[in-house]
């Protein structure tokens, strides 16, 4: 018979299990219309999809256990490990940030973004990763971007795969000297990473980045405010410098794209990171937190 796709997998379980567990398992819900013995095909947390046999005794609904593919589990594995490990072999991501027709009437929407590595070109790849904003809708509504927000990084496509990483940013008051934003980095068990901080300098950003024990590990800037994306978005890039903090040497960069067309009609944004000479994977995921607190605190304001 042809295969069906199940659906109703127990998510929730899928990311409670121990990423070093050998072999890898998930449930899977028998669908309507299916007997046992019949094949069906379901899809793995990192969105790969394999033919399994519905076990003898198992009637529509009934939920029954089956073993990853190795090669399908592999990857799972590592989503549900470290965010690192899945930037491990990039060197540059492109971010782009999705519509939401609601900003369209003047409402501030959840954020979310799709992250790839971008082509030849330079335009967007294939999305590997994706960025989901988890905020209390009144809040969004009242306080706008000084809200406080969660960005989850998921291991897929969507935010239906596991969350890797999370970017939890308190409210703070946009554009004063106290209350500033910062992010705290955490790994998908709530382990913490590291934290992006960006005090008050007067028309220049100056981002820190902080490993988990609180040291410096990077600045971002100084950058000037009065590059010329700044005053007009559409004419020219903004790029923001990435100095490693011991050897005060450029190691990385972050580019904010020149709005274009599309970005303009349908507010949303583009990010290039170009990690260069950082090869940690524990400091990629700092300098991507790094990435969306940018786009927090000084683009999300100009849309409005």
């Amino acid at each position: 018979p042809g295969a069906i796709l199940a659906q109703g997998l127990d998510c929730a379980n899928l990311r409670a299990l121990p990423h070093l567990l050998l072999p890898a398992m998930m449930q899977v819900t028998c669908p309507a219309g299916v007997s046992e013995g019949q094949q069906i095909t379901v899809q793995a947390p990192d969105g790969h999809q394999f033919a399994v046999e519905v076990p003898k005794g198992v009637e529509p609904g009934g939920v029954f256990s089956v073993q990853i593919p190795q090669s399908v589990g592999a990857p799972a594995q590592q989503a549900m490990g470290q965010v690192g490990d899945l930037m491990a072999d990039k060197s540059v991501l492109f971010i782009k940030q999705e519509w939401a027709a609601i900003e369209c009437l003047g409402c501030e929407a959840k954020n979310r973004y799709r992250v790839s590595v971008p082509t030849a070109s330079g335009d967007e790849g294939q999305v590997f990763m994706y960025i989901a904003e988890k905020s209390d809708c009144l809040e969004r509504i009242c306080c706008g971007v000084n809200r406080s927000l969660t960005l989850n990084l998921h291991a897929g496509p969507s935010q239906d795969a596991p969350i890797m990483m999370s970017m939890h940013k308190p409210f703070h008051l946009q554009n004063c000297c106290c209350c500033r934003p910062a992010f705290s980095l955490k790994d998908g068990q709530g382990n913490l990473l590291g934290q992006v901080g960006d005090p008050f300098v007067c028309c220049a950003v100056n981002q820190r980045i902080k490993t988990a024990a609180g040291e410096e590990k990077f600045r971002v800037g100084p950058t000037t405010a009065c590059q010329l994306g700044f005053c007009c978005p559409c004419c020219a890039d903004i790029n923001f410098p990435i100095s490693d903090r011991a050897s005060g040497q450029q190691v990385a960069a972050v580019t904010k794209r020149a709005l274009d067309l599309s970005d303009l009609c349908l507010h949303t944004n583009r990010f290039v990171v170009n990690f260069d000479k950082v090869q940690d994977p524990g400091d990629k995921r700092l300098i991507l937190g790094a990435a969306m607190l940018l786009d927090l605190q000084y683009f999300e304001v100009q849309k409005k």
